[in-house]
Formats: C-alpha cells, sequence, structure tokens
C-alpha cells in the first residue's frame, strides 16, 4: 500500500456526516431553519368586490308650484301648463295628466316641464291637471277666459236698489238698511261705458226717484272706474277704488269700492251683485246727529279704523240678487255738483 492512502482514509473515517439541506432557510444559515412566515402569501388576492350593481338614489323632488294654479280664472286659450320641481328630475320620474292629448317637454335643466294641448284649450271650460313627480302629486283646477262676446253693452245702466229688501242683503253691516232708509238715494248706478272680450269699463253714480223713475242723483259726481279684464265675460268686476259720494249734503268717503256680478245672457239684467268697501260713517254721524258707530254696535257690527287710523269706518257688503238694467237711463260721468242749482 501506498503511504498516503492510509492517512486519507483515517481523516475520512474521523469527519461527521453532513446535516441535511434546509431549502427553507437563506444561504449561510448554517443549516438553521428560517422562522420568517412570509411565505410570500400576499393576503390581497386581487378579488373585485365590485359586482357593479349600483344602488339607484332614491327620488326626492317634489312640485313646487303649477301655473295656471288651482282656482286660477280667465286662463288664456293658448296657455301652456307649467310644473315647477323642487330639483332636477328625468322623464322617467315624471307625468302630466290634463286630461287632454298634448307633449309633456322636460326643461333642460331638469326643474320645470311644461305640457303644451293639442289644439289648444276651450273657452270657459274648466280644467284639472295633475303633476306628479317622484312620490309627490299636486292637483290645479282652472278655468278658461269666456266665450265671445256677442252682446252691445255699451251705456247699459244696472240698478242696484238699495231700498229692494226682496233681492238685496245687507251682509255688512247689520245696520245698512237703517241708514240707507235716512238718505235720499236709494240706489247705486253701474254703466258700461265700453267693453269687449279683453276688458270692461264701469262708470259709477248714486241714484235716486225723481218723477216716478230712477235717475242719477246731481248732488254728487260720477265713479269713474279704471278698466278691468273681461276674459271671463258674462262675469264681471269693477275696482276697488277710492270714491266720494254726497247724499243729503252729506259727503261721506268709501274705500275699495268694487262690485262684481253677472251679466244675463240678453244683458237685461246683472244678477248675483256682490258690492264691497269700507264706509266712511264720521260725516253721516255729524250730519245726520246720529252715533252711527254706537247704533252699528247694537246691531253686532263694529267699526274699524279708517285709512287715516282714526275709528269710524264699517265694513260694507251688499249682495243683490238682480239689479235690472235701467233701459235709458245713461250716467254722465263728467256731472259737477256744483253747478247744479239743486244741490246749492
Amino acid at each position: 500500500m501506498r503511504p498516503w492512502i492510509l492517512p486519507l482514509l483515517l481523516l475520512a473515517a474521523c469527519t461527521p456526516d453532513p446535516k441535511p439541506v434546509d431549502d427553507t432557510g437563506p444561504i449561510g444559515s448554517d443549516g438553521d431553519a428560517d422562522t420568517d412566515s412570509d411565505a410570500d402569501t400576499d393576503s390581497d388576492a386581487d378579488t373585485d368586490t365590485d359586482t357593479d350593481t349600483d344602488t339607484d338614489v332614491a327620488c326626492t323632488a317634489t312640485v313646487v308650484s303649477l301655473s295656471p294654479a288651482d282656482g286660477e280664472l280667465d286662463v288664456a286659450i293658448d296657455a301652456p301648463f307649467v310644473a315647477m320641481f323642487s330639483e332636477a328630475v328625468t322623464a322617467a320620474d315624471l307625468t302630466i295628466d290634463h286630461g287632454i292629448s298634448g307633449t309633456v317637454v322636460l326643461g333642460d335643466d331638469g326643474t320645470f316641464a311644461t305640457f303644451v294641448p293639442d289644439g289648444g284649450l276651450a273657452n270657459g271650460t274648466t280644467y284639472t291637471a295633475t303633476a306628479s313627480v317622484c312620490a309627490d302629486t299636486v292637483t290645479a283646477a282652472f278655468t278658461t277666459q269666456g266665450e265671445e262676446l256677442d252682446l252691445d253693452l255699451t251705456d247699459r245702466t244696472y240698478d242696484i236698489e238699495l231700498d229692494d229688501s226682496s233681492d238685496l242683503t245687507w251682509v255688512a253691516p247689520g245696520v245698512g238698511s237703517i241708514l240707507a232708509d235716512q238718505l235720499v238715494t236709494t240706489s247705486i248706478l253701474f254703466m258700461v261705458q265700453t267693453a269687449d272680450t279683453a276688458q270692461i269699463d264701469f262708470v259709477g253714480a248714486a241714484g235716486y226717484e225723481f218723477r216716478g223713475a230712477t235717475a242719477q242723483y246731481p248732488c254728487t259726481y260720477a265713479i269713474d272706474f279704471e278698466p278691468t279684464p273681461f276674459t271671463s265675460h258674462p262675469d264681471f268686476g269693477a275696482g276697488p277704488l277710492d270714491t266720494e259720494m254726497e247724499a243729503n249734503g252729506i259727503t261721506f268717503d268709501i274705500y275699495d269700492l268694487g262690485v262684481t256680478g253677472t251679466f244675463a245672457d240678453d244683458g237685461s239684467e246683472a244678477t248675483d251683485i256682490v258690492l264691497t268697501g269700507l264706509l266712511d260713517t264720521r260725516p253721516l254721524a255729524e250730519g245726520l246727529g246720529l252715533d252711527v258707530c254706537a247704533l252699528a254696535d247694537s246691531f253686532g257690527d263694529t267699526c274699524v279704523a279708517c285709512p287715516d287710523g282714526e275709528d269710524g269706518c264699517l265694513t260694507l257688503e251688499i249682495h243683490d240678487q238682480s239689479a235690472p238694467w235701467r233701459d235709458g237711463l245713461v250716467i254722465d260721468p263728467a256731472q259737477d255738483p256744483s253747478t247744479d242749482r239743486f244741490c246749492n
């Protein structure tokens, strides 16, 4: 045997067995197991939970207003119906039922919608329109302007007879009929100066009995009303305005004098008359020597403050079932009591 082989065999017999390699440890760990738990198992599994099933936002808009409004009269026959909303909506949120065919157009910003009827509306007709948006519904009933006027009312004078207890009712003041008995004047007259389908113009005056007929009382000025709409004919209105009247040599004021009513088809009378105003009793109390407010109080009426702030005015409301047309009676709008010797 060669002399160098024996030492090699001895060296091999004395070397310990190698440990198994632990692949889980890093290089240079000397075989010790790596206790780092990071096994590159990233908990973000990139699993997108968005299933694209977005929840719809609840519709909360309400109807703010309608035009024409509920109860509105004299609506033009070509007027559109407009609904205003509290916030923008979509066409799917909206319904308008006008009772007739037409087109609904949603405004550009979504806050209003317009219903345009096919062919317009009919004269003198009441329509009920409903606007619904989201969970809110609002209804408006309105009436269009009246039919074409085919009656000439020019210079027709109608007589509200203050002493006619069969037709006339003093709603206020209750003492009104007693006051009327103290006056020479027995009527309030209204004459149509002009009238067409758009407007009507009245002039009023006090009336009295003269030689067996009703006439314009000469000792008071005429009441010149401003023209008012007449689109709902045969219904009419005049005033309100402040005016001054004179009776029995007593001048007194009526504030906010107004009258409404309806003309008969043939113009022979005005019906359902309502006359309102505020009567200043102070001159009457002085001229008649009568405490009008005390008398009124005994009838359940109370004097209130006049426009100048002092007490002494009574609310005036008269209902007359029929005011006849006094054929041949024409009111002089320019009458001047100061030039009439009967009044001086």
